[in-house]
């Protein structure tokens, strides 16, 4: 599978969640500087622990025996809305800063 991003762009893996019988289910998501904005595909694999960095690519996560699963929709709304949470905290004191000046 190629999930590839560079600095936040791309194609990356969101809401990795474990289950009961030792796989684990995420979601591939369109994303824009880190942020989730569009999910894509949602797959269910065995997790094969981190891959070596190549110095290039985010990717560092490997999965084997992937099969795709329907979207759990209460779940991409809560990755989507953690991701404009955290942006909200990161911008708001600077635009704070930035309309008092």
């Amino acid at each position: 599978m190629g999930w590839y991003s560079i600095y936040g762009t791309g194609i990356t893996i969101q809401a990795v969640e474990a289950r009961e019988d030792g796989r684990v289910e995420f979601s591939t998501w369109f994303t824009v500087l880190w942020v989730p904005s569009i999910p894509l595909k949602s797959w269910s694999a065995i997790y094969g622990g981190e891959s070596p960095a190549d110095g290039i690519s985010d990717e560092s996560h490997l999965f084997s025996d992937l099969q795709r699963v329907p979207h759990i929709w209460s779940r991409h709304l809560a990755t989507y809305l953690w991701s404009v949470l955290i942006v909200v905290i990161a911008i708001g004191p600077n635009a704070f800063m930035i309309v008092v000046t």
